[in-house]
């Protein structure tokens, strides 16, 4: 009797699986990562952008590098920001992570964007690999039917995949600011990772890793502590075998570090609600019931849920008055409350169970809990970046959906992730391209939500902005007159909280040639931000509303638009006294504009020392540029020639005295101080400042000319 020999191939099978799984977790892997740089790669080439500047731009602790990282370690994240532009009264902030993260950066690569973005999508991807290898080991130990061996095998992939091209994800991703949602999401998911694995393996060198994993998530960013619940429930579901007891046990370290950190949250830092958020214009809840609140709660969270799904609309401007405060009269609350309450029931019902869809459920109601605005409110009415971490529950539970529904046949769940991975990965590329600049963004936004004052007034700041910079002066008027479309849509939405609008009103008008409507909403801009409460500890805010009144005076006054002499003296004298007030009240100022626009209206009212005293102030400002001494220099030329003019030799001569001191190596101002002199007959006094001009500049010939005038006056004279 023969007996059989066991084949070579069955010997080597074993071998030859795990060589197979290898290469298939390497490309599953290497696909993720592709897609990602693949659908967001164009991102590097952006610059900063939105809310950047708070972090980055205009922090002044993060641009100091790696010298800054023991004042982020102590301080409130956007205490730099508000050191660097005077706030006051600002809500507190701890992040840490992401902001030492962008002090680093600027220590190696100041001033460049690109290496923010190769990190920030290389975060992103990275992210999506660590939620690839989660859900490869929650569902290792699931059952043994066809469907729990689809979950085993492409479950973890096909999730990741429509995780990384979701199309709610754009802003986080293509703004630099938003790190923290991505540490945040990346730091716990390795912690329950590490989690898992430890329950596995009894690991506990694991389980100490998943709380310094999640103490790195917390201190990204503090909503991260909506992920708490999650580690549990995590293995409550995944893990059956473990005992109630058990999972307490193992979820015991990462509970003390969440813990601790909402101590240090509330014993440490504090809260403070910034006056920012008093108006409803930037806080619809301000005056809100609680009835009220709750129901548009309930409502966010049922486009929150649709937006996790398949988002329609995609902005970065969901703010007044896109959702308005509802009550529970409305349709829109019962409908919202309705669904969250089935899927409840449903999560409820098959909790027991241990249903996949009901993990989905728990984990998306946790950690959407805070972004509802349901228990405090979080700085926006509704945001996509809000929606970052719960996708995750969204993209499983859709993958698990078409499972269950498809009867795990290969080939129709493939069409099915593929279909929805093409549609995502359409809008994504789509909305990309908005994030290319500031005007794109606002632009994008303006049309997808056009209820929201924030997109139509910050397209029509855009357009006002290009317009001005504009050198054809063809291509003015259409912008102006768009953006003054916008603006007064914006109008329609809020006329009261921010004066701003007004003054942006009026110079477009200005632009248009319209000088009598410049004039009235510039005023009105001036006037109504006085006591704006929307800029109550926000400095500089009423110096921009005077520096536009002051400045279209200005051009009406020196363009003759003013047949009335008198009328135009008024105004001016109104322009200083507006401008004045605005220096005193926003001491120190930010801009060296406002004091040389009323040095500038000093001058046209022939008060020359006045405007020789702002001009000063000007350029010792930080934020002075090379036009405000040329400007300087012209209103001290203008001042020590109408001196001489008159006779008065000895005064213009110290007029220019005191500009050589306040602007040295002038030309000039040099020929200005040394024909002072010269006219004084202060003959000897008047060859250095002279000799000093043609030395300055020897191109010019009247400073040649005289002096040589008086060299010869003083080689003749005894």
């Amino acid at each position: 009797m023969k007996t059989s020999k066991p084949s070579t191939l069955a010997q080597k099978s074993p071998l030859a699986s795990q060589s197979t799984l290898r290469k298939t977790l390497i490309w599953q892997v290497v696909a993720i990562v592709f897609t990602a740089f693949l659908l967001y790669g164009q991102t590097i080439r952006y610059g900063y952008m939105v809310d950047d500047s708070m972090a980055i731009l205009d922090n002044a602790v993060v641009k100091q590098g790696l010298q800054g990282i023991p004042t982020l370690l102590t301080k409130d994240s956007f205490y730099g920001f508000d050191q660097e532009v005077k706030r006051e009264g600002q809500r507190k902030t701890y992040r840490p992570l992401s902001f030492i993260m962008f002090a680093i950066e600027w220590e190696f690569f100041p001033n460049k964007p690109i290496a923010g973005h190769i990190i920030h999508l290389s975060l992103y991807a990275a992210l999506s690999v660590i939620l690839f290898f989660l859900l490869r080991n929650l569902v290792k130990e699931t059952g043994t039917t066809k469907q729990h061996q689809f979950f085993r095998k492409w479950l973890p992939f096909l999730t990741a995949l429509l995780f990384v091209v979701h199309p709610i994800h754009t802003e986080v991703v293509c703004n630099i600011k938003s790190r923290d949602e991505i540490l945040a999401l990346l730091g716990m998911l390795s912690a329950l990772l590490l989690l898992v694995k430890s329950s596995d393996s009894g690991s506990l060198p694991m389980r100490f890793g998943a709380a310094f994993c999640c103490a790195l998530g917390l201190l990204a960013k503090e909503s991260a502590i909506g992920f708490l619940p999650i580690f549990p429930l995590a293995l409550y579901f995944f893990r059956p075998a473990l005992r109630l007891k058990e999972i307490a046990v193992v979820s015991m370290p990462v509970v003390l570090v969440s813990l601790s950190y909402l101590g240090l949250w509330f014993g440490v830092m504090g809260r403070v609600e910034e006056t920012f958020y008093s108006v409803a214009l930037t806080n619809p809840f301000v005056n809100a019931s609680f009835a009220e609140r709750s129901a548009t709660a309930f409502w966010l969270i049922f486009l929150y849920l649709g937006k996790a799904i398949f988002p329609l609309t995609l902005s970065h401007s969901y703010t007044y008055n896109v959702i308005p405060i509802m009550n529970w009269s409305d349709w829109k609350p019962l409908l919202g409350l309705g669904v969250c309450l089935s899927l409840a029931f449903y999560a409820f019902a098959r909790t027991r169970e241990r249903n996949f869809l009901a993990f989905c459920i728990w984990f998306f109601a946790f950690t959407i809990a805070l972004a509802s605005n349901l228990f405090i409110y979080v700085g926006g009415l509704l945001g996509e970046r809000f929606i970052f971490t719960p996708s995750v529950a969204s993209v499983l539970a859709l993958v698990v959906l078409f499972v269950q529904l498809l009867k795990s046949e290969r080939i129709w769940v493939f069409a099915a992730v593929g279909a929805v991975f093409i549609a995502y990965s359409s809008l994504a590329l789509n909305r990309i391209t908005d994030w290319q600049s500031e005007e794109l963004l606002n632009k994008a936004d303006a049309f997808a939500t056009p209820q929201s004052y924030q997109a139509q007034s910050g397209y029509a700041k855009a357009l006002l902005k290009r317009s001005l910079a504009e050198t054809n002066p063809l291509m003015k008027p259409p912008l102006m007159r768009e953006a003054l479309e916008h603006l007064e849509m914006a109008r329609r939405i809020d006329s009261v909280n921010d004066p701003q609008l007004y003054t942006n009103i009026g110079l477009c008008y200005e632009q248009l040639g319209d000088n009598a409507n410049a004039l009235s909403y510039t005023k009105q801009g001036y006037d109504k931000v006085l006591d704006a409460a929307l800029y109550k500890g926000r400095p500089g805010y009423v110096c921009y509303a005077a520096k536009c009144y002051g400045q279209t005076i200005l051009r009406a006054f020196q363009t003759g638009r003013f047949s009335d002499t008198a009328q135009s003296l008024n105004l001016l004298q109104d322009a200083a006294f507006a401008l004045r007030t605005a220096i005193q009240r926003d001491t120190p100022t930010i801009d060296a504009d406002v004091p040389m626009t009323l040095a500038n209206c000093y001058e046209a009212l022939s008060n020359y020392d006045s405007a020789m005293t702002f001009s000063e102030k000007a350029i010792a400002v930080k934020t002075s540029r090379q036009q405000h001494k040329d400007n300087y220099v012209i209103i001290t030329n203008n001042y020590g020639g109408s001196l001489m003019q008159a006779g008065k030799y000895a005064e213009a001569a110290a007029v220019f005295a005191r500009a050589v001191r306040t602007v040295e190596n002038n030309a000039r101002l040099q020929w200005g101080l040394g024909m002072a002199y010269f006219a004084a007959a202060r003959y000897r006094e008047a060859l250095v400042p002279l000799r000093r001009a043609v030395e300055l500049d020897p191109v010019a010939q009247r400073p040649k000319d005289d002096l040589a005038r008086l060299e010869t006056l003083l080689k003749n004279s005894p």
